[in-house]
């Protein structure tokens, strides 16, 4: 005589499947209503910079206070971590940019001004300083580019930027 190894006629993995099945019932509607709010896909914060000014003057090194204006697009707001720039004038590196704050918050289709310091070894200035000199002295804008990235969503994305311009005298 045989006996069955099972004798009930409830599958074995009922209350996982139930568990599931719900867990996917509340989960699809959740993402549909978040994608739904969002408003589509998320766009890339647009960055250019509004303003570059000696912070302090000393010996060494020569401090640099740069500001970006980050602009917004999407309905939610961001957290902004990891925000970094390179800084070339005339196509000459002077240095890297750090955030003056570790953790920025841009607001649901808004802008905020960010400062950035940039600590510049005065040995490294001659080349890059002597061109944009020249330039300035001849009337003419001060050509600039800022390579950087920011990091958003808890250190999952990181959003490369790149901006460029012209620099002239305050008056």
């Amino acid at each position: 005589m045989t006996t069955p190894i099972m004798t009930t006629t409830t599958p074995m993995f009922a209350p996982r499947s139930r568990l599931s099945r719900l867990a996917l019932c509340l989960l699809v509607p959740m993402l549909m209503v978040i994608a739904g709010c969002s408003g589509g896909p998320m766009k890339k914060p647009s960055i250019s910079l509004t303003e570059l000014r000696i912070s302090e003057l000393s010996r060494e090194p020569l401090s640099l206070t740069i500001s970006l204006k980050v602009d917004n697009p999407n309905p939610v707001e961001l957290t902004l971590t990891d925000i970094r720039a390179d800084l070339f004038l005339t196509d000459a590196p002077v240095g890297r940019a750090e955030s003056i704050q570790p953790r920025v918050t841009l607001p649901a289709s808004g802008s905020i001004t960010l400062p950035m310091r940039l600590n510049v070894p005065i040995k490294t200035l001659p080349d890059a300083l002597r061109k944009s000199l020249t330039r300035l002295a001849a009337g003419g804008g001060l050509p600039y580019r800022i390579n950087g990235s920011v990091t958003t969503f808890n250190g999952l994305l990181d959003i490369p930027f790149s901006t460029t311009g012209n620099l002239g005298l305050r008056r």
